[in-house]
């Protein structure tokens, strides 16, 4: 149940045995929110005290160094600066499913508690400070500090756009209140141990760049510990290092656990690392966030890069060409490899799928998929480009009606034959039949089947023989040459005056953004993971199937699969969608005789 901070002090005043939890690998904001409400709890006479699965780093004694905590019964379980349970490492077996109480700041926080004081501010130590000073509990020196720690190390000592005038206002008056901001602040960001450079010059030698170097990744291993005497208490300054370099947007530190599972950080600039760590059962904020992954590095860093494979839906504007989308794309993201799915003339708008990244290799394999419109056209005159781009061939008087128009549209659904346009992207013996009509040469041009799924007339004005249709048809269908072929039907010629594609690959227009939109929410930092789309999602025309852990290993090293030892039965000159055993999705396969083989995958190893 979500709670406010009136009832949440309401309820620690009812109990008198009570322990606080933190997050696993305990960072100042968790260690700063459980010591700083124990040590407010103690002077209300009660039995408080914190634990932690990991040890807590040396520098962060004095938060604690003075304090004598009773031996008690829990009867009362709080969670601090936790966003969910299998944050809290191996207390999760202890206490999972007990806790009455989570005091949090992370939007991503899975409501795990009986009770949940949730508010979204820089710090989770900005709450406690409210819960205290609800509670009626003087804040001394040593509840300074310890606050005040959390907001410096969750904030990089205030240099992170999560800060608000709130959280400043809050240091300045655990400041006033005896808080040793300069101490604190030197022995957080300052001050680092011989062990600890030794074991960043070796993270940093070892770092690499994915993505086109949009993606830096540091792995720490229990290898590099050994050789450099540190632990990995001594790791929580190597994660803001990645969001440091130029052009990397997100950066990830890996840790590994001497059980050989690891855990991941993440700091991001426009993207949301919350939700890339939602993705794999973690959670955070905007630019910060963590999780564990019951794996060992390497794949911790495999699944992790799948997630860079992506289509981002544009909505394209007139006079630019579907090359120029990809272009201004490359620009907005920093990113090479930029292709789109689908040709739309530069006078059309709508609906335009862009690939990203790792995602381009699968654009020879995109499955064919129908296509929708709108498209607006006027009566009574024809061009050469059969749009009004062109140059007008012929003009004609219109006896045409609204009734006539929506009887001869009933002409053109099904099955229909077409032939593409001179300004057209098709081949003829090797030559573009635009670059021939440029030209002023018109070939023949041979016809082609198209199917016409889905036609009505939306809306006409009949004053001025303007028609606006809705057309959902096959791949390869021209609408110029549709509304050609209706006016020659009618009689009096027919010309497009506007063409805005409404759906392409199953995507719409509510899953587009324009190229304005795109670059403005890219510059304002945040928010721009809600237009990514996994590359999968563009596939899903093929069928799937799962494979083994063992499978999935030979797959991904490019190794081919008996089709015999796969529990699905497979068709055989047939591609499917390939996920691993736990439902990742790997790439594309195609069945050859009695083998799987790969036809793409989403890593390249």
């Amino acid at each position: 149940m979500r709670i406010n901070v009136e009832k949440c002090a309401a309820l620690l005043k009812e109990q008198n045995d009570i322990l606080i939890l933190t997050h696993a690998h305990p960072d100042g904001d968790t260690l700063g929110c459980g010591f700083g409400l124990c040590r407010a709890l103690l002077k209300l006479g009660k039995n408080a005290k914190v634990i932690n699965a990991d040890s807590i780093p040396k520098k962060y004694n004095y938060l604690f160094d003075d304090l004598d905590l009773p031996d008690f019964e829990p009867k009362y379980v709080v969670a601090v600066d936790t966003a969910t349970e299998n944050l809290l490492g191996s207390l999760a077996d202890v206490y999972g499913g007990k806790i009455n109480l989570c005091i949090d700041h992370h939007s991503t926080n899975t409501d795990f508690a009986q009770n949940l004081l949730l508010e979204e501010t820089a710090a989770a130590c900005e709450i406690i400070y409210k819960v205290i000073l609800q509670l009626g509990v003087d804040i001394d020196k040593k509840i300074a500090d310890c606050l005040y720690t959390g907001i410096s190390t969750d904030t990089g000592c205030f240099r992170y756009a999560s800060s608000t005038p709130d959280t400043y206002r809050i240091a300045a008056d655990l400041m006033e209140k005896g808080a040793d901001n300069g101490t604190i602040n030197r022995v957080m960001f300052e001050t680092k141990t011989k062990s600890y450079v030794k074991l960043e010059r070796l993270a940093l030698d070892g770092m690499k760049f994915y993505c086109n170097d949009r993606v830096a990744v540091i792995t720490v291993t229990q290898d590099m510990y050994a050789k450099t005497g540190s632990n990995e208490q001594e790791t929580e300054a190597l994660a803001p290092i990645t969001r440091q370099i130029e052009g990397v947007e997100i950066g990830v530190t890996i840790r590994e656990k001497e059980d050989g599972t690891c855990k991941a950080s993440f700091r991001t600039f426009g993207i949301n690392a919350a939700t890339l760590a939602k993705n794999f059962g973690g959670g955070g904020h905007t630019q910060a966030s963590a999780c564990r992954f019951d794996c060992n590095v390497e794949k911790a860093v495999e699944m992790i890069i799948e997630k860079c494979g992506e289509i981002i839906c544009v909505n394209k504007g007139k006079d630019i060409t579907s090359f120029g989308v990809c272009a201004k794309m490359r620009g907005i993201l920093k990113e090479k490899k930029v292709g789109h799915t689908g040709t739309l003339d530069p006078m059309a708008t709508g609906v335009l799928p862009v690939m990203v990244g790792g995602a381009t290799k699968f654009l020879d394999y995109l499955p064919e998929s129908d296509k929708g419109y709108r498209a607006t056209f006027l009566l009574g005159k024809t061009t050469d480009t059969l749009d009004i781009t062109g140059t007008v061939t012929a003009e004609y008087s219109v006896n045409a009606s609204p009734a006539d128009v929506e009887s001869a549209l009933g002409n053109f659904r099904g099955k229909i034959m077409q032939i593409p346009p001179m300004y057209s992207a098709v081949s003829v013996n090797g030559q573009r039949l635009y670059d021939l009509a440029r030209k002023g040469i018109e070939v023949e041009r041979a016809e082609r089947e198209a199917e016409i799924k889905e036609l009505s007339l939306i809306s006409c004005n009949e004053a001025d023989n303007e028609y606006v249709i809705d057309v959902f048809c096959s791949k390869g269908t021209y609408i110029r040459t549709l509304i050609d072929d209706l006016g020659r039907l009618l009689g009096c010629g027919a010309v497009m005056t506007a063409l805005e594609r409404t759906n392409a690959m199953g995507f719409t227009l509510e899953n587009c953004l324009s190229l304005d939109e795109l670059q403005q929410l890219k510059d304002s930092g945040s928010g721009f993971d809600s237009v990514i789309i996994p590359v999968e999602k563009a596939l899903g025309a093929y069928d799937d199937v799962k494979i083994s852990q063992a499978q999935t290993t030979r797959f991904k090293n490019g190794g081919a699969l008996d089709l015999d030892r796969i529990r699905k039965t497979l068709q055989d000159n047939t591609i499917y969608r390939v996920y691993s055993f736990e439902n990742e999705f790997l790439g594309l396969g195609k069945t050859d005789e009695n083998e799987l083989k790969v036809a793409r995958l989403l890593i390249n190893r």
